[in-house]
């Protein structure tokens, strides 16, 4: 269904980007889940540079 088609498209993209980052690319900002201790949830959504 729809939520598969956004998991896939959100995976596509995230890679896409990395690859991006690998190749020398700056300025790439994409969303992942990382620990984190902001609030009480061990993980949370957080903006990341990954070039």
């Amino acid at each position: 269904g729809s939520a598969t088609l956004s998991m896939a498209y959100a995976g596509a993209r995230f890679v896409f980007s990395l690859l991006k980052a690998l190749r020398g690319d700056s300025g790439i900002i994409e969303c992942g889940f990382v620990a984190s201790e902001v609030t009480e949830a061990k993980y949370f959504s957080t903006p990341l540079e990954l070039g």
